[in-house]
């Protein structure tokens, strides 16, 4: 079931010379829109604001017509600027069931110019303008071209009968969602480029995984050789070295059991033969330890006998020894010593007091006052010179008799320190001499001792050779014996390190796995999966070469010549019939018009090519050549068949026409035969069909009418009946 589009209300505010508009338009019928234009009465109704309201449902929906949108933003009749910060328009549908918002602003204070878009009373709008825009064209199933080439009839618009090929073509592609093949043509061709691409690219694969099992085969074979050569070189190392080991058995080392025997006899007398050797050891050391005693009590023998120091007679023997001698002389010497200083001293003593003597001789008048000096008066002044005198010369005597005496105590002192230092020097000398005797007659006696042991340690020693001899000879032999049987341990072990290296290697062979074999079954592994991805790209490139012809049958099927030729040859005929139905009706039996998707060459072939031929009984055949009045019949004809194509094959067709000036270049016949056409064929199959006229006049011929005035360079609806 298919779901119609009703444009229920127009709302805007300060959009282009409306100050406000809210404007019901679902199911009106037919309405003639009239205007008066109070600010020119010479325009009369033009200007007024009639186109405007078709203008504003344009602009809302699809964002057209002025290529300024700043022109949709109302200006102020009295400042001559635009009135910004307000602009916004809305329009209302009802698509099916669901309710349809769209919103529009321009340089708004809040919204800037935005598009916004609810359904249902909910958002939808999308991330920005352009998005949106899109959104809308997909709810209502066209775009501002199809729009105005099927719903608008805009004044002064060349129709679609005089467009050009192109623009015909175009607006019905978009009428039948041509594009639809267009984009399945292009979806095609990119998968078949795709294909093309991914078949050159999986053939190159294939030729590498070919070239690959190629490399892996020829690795199979000479892994398999190497394999073989390897278990014939195995097989032939185990046998040589079974040989080996057999040889090896057949040749063990041997040894006379009879050596050991006499290895373990000679290590039985060995035991005495070690203690005999530890005994004469120790005999020697003894020996060695008594001859260098003998040599040393002979060179103490010869010293003392050559340091003996003969002792003359004794002298007599002193009272007192020459320490006690030694103390008395250092007393006499020290009192002597201090009679001289008292001599001394005395001496100068009296040469002082004979100077004084001699000035106070001298000296006769007081230096002072200048008087003579009596005797009292210098004994006062120089003291009693003569008594001073007289002591000094008594104690210049009494030092003179104790130097005297003390000469003669230094010398009797000095005599008996004599007599006792020769005293004790001969005592030394004769106990030194009594020392010496003892000592040598000491050691002589040692030295016999000595002497008496040496000749005892000789001849043990000489005993102990002749056993030691026979003992020598004895490890002699046993170091032989020990040496054979030592050649033959290692023989042996030599035996049984080869035999026991002959046993690895022998199991070792056994066991040897081929190194080969790992890699043989690795490589068969890789051929194996070289082989699945083989059979996986060719089937891939069977796959892609058996859809690639269906791709190309679709491709020239969605193109001009196919699906699209063949649906507008399905469409021609309904266009024929409605198109000449309402011409009839526009204009009698007098014209047809025929819509044609191929066109004859002057080759004789035939090309796609859209075109509108026109037959007129009385007139030209050629749209150019077609008068004002003519022209816009067949245009008024083409608009309403167009609206009928687009309401029988649309998913959601408007219900809404929008004629502007559909009567201009019109005779009165013509107007009435417009009317009648619109009356009662039209507005039956539509829900609102509005007509705008600057002819007053035609009002009476309209059972509905709009009526929009013009004051202040504001429009406004101000009568609807």
């Amino acid at each position: 079931m298919r779901n119609w589009t009703d444009i229920v209300r127009v709302e805007g505010r300060d959009v282009f010379s409306y100050e406000k508009i809210d404007l019901e338009l679902s199911d009106l019928g037919l309405v003639l829109i009239s205007g008066h234009n109070k600010d020119d009465e010479g325009l009369d109704s033009n200007a007024a604001g009639k186109t405007t309201i078709f203008k504003i449902i344009v602009w809302v929906l699809f964002g057209y017509p002025t290529r300024n949108t700043d022109n949709v933003i109302r200006i102020d009749a009295r400042t001559k600027k635009p009135v910004e910060g307000g602009t916004v328009g809305k329009v209302t549908l009802k698509v099916g069931q669901d309710t349809v918002e769209v919103v529009r602003y321009r340089k708004n204070e809040v919204y800037k110019n935005a598009v916004r878009l609810f359904l249902n009373g909910k958002e939808i709008t999308a991330y920005n303008v352009n998005a949106t825009q899109k959104k809308i064209q997909e709810i209502i199933n066209m775009d501002y071209r199809t729009f105005a080439a099927t719903v608008m009839f805009p004044q002064s618009a060349a129709g679609f009968a005089s467009g050009s090929d192109a623009d015909q073509k175009a607006i019905l592609e978009r009428i039948l969602s041509l594009n639809r093949f267009s984009d399945a043509q292009s979806s095609l061709k990119a998968r078949r480029t795709k294909s093309t691409s991914e078949l050159a690219v999986l053939k190159t694969k294939q030729t590498q995984l070919l070239q690959r099992m190629q490399e892996s085969v020829d690795n199979i074979k000479h892994l398999q050789m190497e394999n073989t050569r390897f278990e014939e070189k195995n097989l032939y190392e185990l046998e040589e070295a079974k040989k080996q080991l057999m040889s090896e058995d057949s040749n063990k080392p041997f040894l006379d059991p009879k050596a050991s025997e006499r290895i373990r006899e000679l290590s039985e007398k060995r035991t005495t033969f070690v203690n005999l050797e530890r005994d004469t050891a120790k005999v020697r050391a003894g020996l060695d330890e008594r001859v260098r005693k003998e040599i040393r009590y002979t060179t103490e023998l010869d010293v003392l006998r050559k340091s003996k120091v003969r002792c003359d007679n004794p002298p007599v023997k002193p009272e007192l020894t020459s320490e006690n001698v030694t103390r008395v002389l250092n007393s006499v010497r020290n009192d002597f010593a201090n009679a001289q200083a008292d001599l001394a001293s005395a001496n100068k003593q009296i040469v002082e007091l004979a100077k004084k003597i001699q000035k106070r001789e001298q000296t006769k008048v007081c230096y002072t006052c200048g008087q003579n000096l009596t005797e009292e008066i210098k004994d006062h002044i120089f003291g009693n010179l003569s008594e001073d005198m007289e002591a000094a010369r008594l104690k210049m005597e009494y030092a003179e008799k104790a130097i005297a005496a003390h000469k003669q105590a230094l010398k009797l002192c000095e005599e008996q320190l004599r007599e006792a230092e020769t005293w004790e020097k001969w005592e030394a000398i004769y106990l030194i001499e009594k020392d010496t005797n003892q000592r040598i007659a000491q050691t002589e006696t040692a030295l016999a001792e000595v002497q008496e042991e040496i000749a005892k340690y000789r001849k043990a020693l000489g005993e102990a050779e002749v056993y030691m001899e026979t003992f020598r000879s004895m490890d002699k032999e046993e170091r032989e014996l020990r040496s054979i049987v030592a050649e033959h341990e290692m023989k042996l072990r030599g035996w049984n390190e080869r035999r026991d290296l002959l046993i690895t290697t022998i199991e070792n062979l056994r066991r040897n796995e081929s190194p080969y074999i790992p890699l043989l079954n690795k490589e068969k592994e890789k051929a194996i999966q070289l082989g699945d991805e083989i059979k996986t790209v060719q089937e891939t490139i069977l796959k892609i070469e058996h859809e690639l012809p269906f791709i190309d049958y679709w491709i020239s099927g969605f193109s001009n010549s196919g699906c699209k030729s063949l649906l507008l040859n399905h469409v021609t005929p309904f266009l024929n019939e409605r198109a000449n139905e309402y011409l009839s009706s526009l204009c009698g039996n007098n014209a047809t018009i025929t819509f044609n998707t191929k066109k004859l060459l002057s080759s004789g072939e035939e090309r796609n090519k859209f075109n509108i031929d026109i037959s007129y009984k009385y007139g030209s055949n050629k749209i150019s050549e077609l008068s004002g009045g003519e022209l816009r019949r067949v245009d008024v004809a083409v608009l309403l068949a167009l609206g009928d194509l687009v309401a029988s094959r649309a998913l959601s067709p408007v219900r809404m026409r929008m004629l502007d000036e559909p009567f201009d270049s019109l005779d009165a016949s013509g107007i009435e035969r417009v009317v009648d056409l619109l009356q009662t064929k039209v507005e039956p199959r539509v829900g609102t069909l509005l007509v705008i006229t600057h002819n007053s006049d035609m009002q009476s011929l309209f059972e509905k009418v709009i009526h929009v005035e013009k004051f202040g360079g504001i429009s406004r609806i101000v009568k609807k009946s």
